[in-house]
């Protein structure tokens, strides 16, 4: 049997289908405490895929929407991460959570950081997010990250007991300096072989 397959067994034995481990193929995470896991991109199924066929809001929805399942090291499903390009290059938190007995092993701080990156790569000027009622702890990895508050939304029928809105502003200076770097000579490089001299800038820089 493959590594990447797992065999579904029905009654007596029967095997009825395959699935595929959900590890192949997802971003590979550690924790600062040093534990793996894997962040599983979901697609849009079947059914899905033909309401967007049908109708174009459904369809822009999907088309923004960066779905994402959890999981340990293991493969075993541990939490959700859901993002949503909300337009003029931001991209919004819509949903990050990790299962109740997986709390305080640091997943959620790496995910966090992991969706800045994804920002970052992907062009993004900010990031925002909602925070829901009184939660310390969430607020506290967003502020570690460099999110800021920026207002109160409350309504009368809000489940939530209330959102703080939090945002972070991405900056060329939130690029890393070994990125900068990196950038630096290779364009300095290029320069170098329009001037004949690549194989000593090679020996220098590579």
């Amino acid at each position: 049997m493959r590594r990447d397959e797992l065999y579904h067994h029905g009654i007596k034995g029967m095997r009825w289908g395959i699935r595929k481990d959900r590890r192949s193929g997802a971003t590979r995470l550690k924790t600062k405490k040093g534990k793996t896991f894997y962040l599983s991109k979901n697609n849009p199924g079947m059914l899905a895929k033909f309401i967007g066929s049908k109708f174009k809001n459904s369809s822009n929805f999907q088309n923004r929407s960066f779905d994402y399942t959890i999981l340990d090291d293991r493969g075993s499903k541990i939490g959700n991460l859901f993002l949503y390009d909300e337009g003029n290059r931001s991209l919004n938190v819509n949903w990050v959570n990790i299962n109740k007995k997986h709390r305080g092993n640091g997943y959620a701080s790496e995910v966090m950081k992991n969706a800045v990156r994804f920002a970052k790569d992907n062009g993004y000027k900010k990031v925002t997010l909602e925070v829901p009622g009184e939660s310390p702890d969430a607020r506290h990895i967003y502020e570690k990250l460099g999110f800021k508050e920026v207002r109160k939304i409350t309504d009368d029928d809000d489940v939530w007991e209330g959102l703080t809105a939090m945002e972070l502003n991405l900056k060329h200076s939130d690029i890393r300096n070994d990125e900068l770097c990196h950038s630096l000579i290779r364009n300095l490089n290029d320069k170098y072989i329009e001037l004949g001299e690549k194989i000593v800038w090679k020996k220098v820089f590579y």
